[in-house]
């Protein structure tokens, strides 16, 4: 997503899966702080959640695992960015990964089944 000088630009994307999982926001270098982010569903602002917080970087990754639960599948995002350069445009790549109902069924059975079979072996987690 690219932002002109002094001005905004919002992409709309979909999203498969019922929970985001994992977030991240790369700043190139040059932005100087200067291109604030902002991801949201509807009218709602999700990453971050305070209405008055927004993302910044400079030549940085900003990522963090998730647990959001989507209220719909599939999904729209948008993704806001607002350039407060009135010089260059400044741009941010924006990476969400996913998983669905089933796929988080399957490893947390997984998980209790490990857990289950270490006890019975005796072996301490």
């Amino acid at each position: 997503l690219t932002a002109p000088p002094n001005d905004q630009d919002e992409k709309e994307i979909e999203v498969q899966g019922h929970y985001i999982t994992y977030v991240s926001l790369r700043f190139p270098p040059g932005s100087m702080g200067l291109l604030k982010v902002a991801i949201y569903y509807g009218i709602k602002k999700i990453f971050p959640s305070d209405e008055d917080q927004w993302f910044q970087g400079d030549d940085e990754v900003i990522a963090w695992q998730e647990w959001y639960e989507l209220p719909e599948s599939p999904c729209k995002l948008r993704i806001v960015a607002i350039n407060d350069d009135d010089t260059y445009e400044h741009s941010v790549l924006v990476r969400i990964a996913t998983i669905s109902y089933e796929a988080d069924l399957a490893r947390r059975i997984a998980k209790s089944l490990i857990s289950m079979l270490r006890r019975l072996l005796g072996v301490i987690e």
